[in-house]
C-alpha cells in the first residue's frame, strides 16, 4: 500500500487520480466498449505485467489512439495469452507462415519504436511469475482503483439482461465512500476469471488499417506491482529479427480470386471482416480492382492468405463457392497465374 507519511494513508481518490491513465483504459473496455469487466482486470493486468517483463505500455500506445477497433483487438489477443497463463495450458505453435499470433500487439509495440518480439508462446515462457503478477494485481491494485467502474459496468450488465459472474460477491458489499481510506480488497484468484463460452474468435491483424494518435499524458502510472517473484531481464526477450524465418509458399499459390456482383459494391474492409471473422487471422493482403470511369465499383478482387490450405479449406472440395457479405453475393475460386495481369 502506497502511503504519503508515516502516519496518514493515501485514499482511495487520490490512488484513482494517480492512475488516471489506468482508469480511462478500463473504461474503455468495460463501459464504451462493453467487455466483461472482470476479463478487463485480467487484460489490464497482463498490460501491466508486459512492462515489468521490460515491454513498452501497451495501454498508454492505446490511449494515444482512441480508437475502439485496435483497442478491442489488442483486448481479444490479450485475452488468450490470460488463458494460458492462468490455466498453465501452452498456446498452440504458430502457423509456419504467422511471424506472431498476437499482430495488434505487436504492431503497438513497433509504433512505440521498439524492436521488442511478442507472441503468446514468448509470454508463456513467463507463466509462473506471470501467474503471480496477475493474481496480486487483480487482487490487491485493480479492484481499488476500478472498483467504482466494476459496479457500474456490472450494474449496466444486469440492467441489459446479461447477468453477473458473482466472483465478487454482491456489487453492493463494495460500496465504500469514495474518499475513504483505501481498504485492502479480498484476495482474487486468477483462474476465477470467467472466460463465458470459451475465448473469443481469432483476433484481427491490425497492421492493415491506418489509425491516428491523439496526444495524451506522457506517462501512465501503470507500473503498480510490487514483492512479486523475479523475473528475467528485458535482455533475454527476443527481438523480431531473432524469430526463424519460415519458408512461405509464392503468393500465387495462396490466392482466391473474387468476383462481385454489378450494381452490389462491396469494400475491401468488408471483404477482409467477413474473411477475418469467419475463417480468423488469414488474410496476408487484399488487391482490389482499380476503378476506372465509367466504372462506379471494383468488379474482383484478389486475396492473398497466409497459408494455401485455407482456400482448400474454403473451397471444401468445391471448385467455386458463393458466399453473402451484408446481403450482397460475391463468388471465390482459386486465382490463376495466367489472371496476373487483370
Amino acid at each position: 500500500m502506497a502511503y504519503r507519511n508515516d502516519n496518514e494513508q493515501v485514499t482511495i481518490e487520490e490512488l484513482r487520480s494517480f492512475h488516471r491513465i489506468d482508469r480511462d483504459i478500463y473504461r474503455m473496455l468495460a463501459i464504451n466498449l462493453g467487455k466483461d469487466p472482470l476479463l478487463s482486470m485480467a487484460v489490464i493486468a497482463l498490460w501491466i505485467f508486459m512492462e515489468e517483463l521490460g515491454y513498452p505500455s501497451v495501454i498508454l500506445e492505446l490511449l494515444i489512439y482512441q480508437n475502439h477497433l485496435l483497442t478491442s483487438w489488442a483486448f481479444d489477443e490479450a485475452v488468450y495469452s490470460v488463458y494460458y497463463i492462468i490455466t498453465s495450458t501452452p498456446p498452440p505453435a504458430l502457423h509456419y507462415a504467422t511471424t506472431t499470433d498476437m499482430p495488434t500487439t505487436l504492431r503497438l509495440l513497433q509504433d512505440y519504436g521498439s524492436r521488442m518480439y511478442i507472441s503468446k508462446n514468448s509470454l508463456f515462457e513467463h507463466a509462473e511469475s506471470g501467474y503471480i503478477s496477475l493474481k496480486q494485481t487483480i487482487g490487491t491494485v485493480c479492484y481499488r482503483l476500478f472498483a467504482d467502474i466494476f459496479r457500474e459496468a456490472t450494474q449496466r450488465n444486469l440492467n441489459l439482461g446479461y447477468g453477473g459472474d458473482g466472483i465478487y460477491g454482491d456489487a453492493n458489499t463494495h460500496d465504500q465512500e469514495e474518499t475513504g481510506n483505501v481498504v485492502e480488497p479480498e484476495q482474487v484468484e486468477p483462474n476465477s476469471v470467467v472466460f463465458g463460452n470459451g475465448i473469443p474468435p481469432a483476433p484481427l491483424r491490425g497492421d492493415t488499417v491506418e489509425f491516428k494518435k491523439l496526444e495524451v499524458g506522457s506517462s501512465s502510472g501503470t507500473k503498480q506491482c510490487e514483492n512479486i517473484s523475479e523475473i528475467g531481464e528485458t535482455s533475454t526477450l527476443p527481438t523480431i529479427e531473432e524469430q526463424q524465418v519460415v519458408q512461405v509458399l509464392p503468393p500465387d499459390e495462396r490466392t482466391m480470386f473474387i468476383t462481385f456482383s454489378r450494381g452490389f459494391p462491396i469494400s475491401e474492409g468488408q471483404l477482409r471482416e467477413f474473411f477475418v471473422r469467419t475463417y480468423g487471422d488469414c488474410i496476408e493482403s487484399i488487391y482490389m480492382q482499380e476503378i476506372k470511369p465509367p466504372q462506379r465499383q471494383s468488379m474482383f478482387a484478389k486475396i492473398v492468405f497466409y497459408a494455401s490450405e485455407t482456400i482448400d479449406h474454403i473451397l471444401a472440395g468445391e471448385t467455386k463457392v458463393r458466399f453473402f457479405i451484408n446481403g450482397r453475393h460475391i463468388q471465390a475460386r482459386r486465382f490463376e497465374a495466367r489472371e496476373g495481369s487483370r
